[in-house]
């Protein structure tokens, strides 16, 4: 994604590139399918992760 910005620093043009990853996990409550998240987050180095989980446990919430 290209975003414009609102000044011009000199003469140069500025972009600014963001990697987004959304994903509806369905089993955040797995200790084994959030190892392979973690995993996938430090492969996939991308700037913005938005992660869906409609049936957290409540005891989960602060691990993640």
């Amino acid at each position: 994604m290209i975003v414009e910005p609102a000044f011009q620093d000199s003469n140069e043009d500025l972009e600014a590139k963001n990697d987004e990853v959304s994903w509806n996990v369905r089993g955040l409550n797995d200790p084994g399918k959030r190892l392979k998240i973690k995993n996938m987050v430090h492969k996939w180095r991308a700037d913005v992760y938005c992660f869906q989980e409609s049936k957290l446990r409540g005891d989960i919430r602060e691990t993640i």
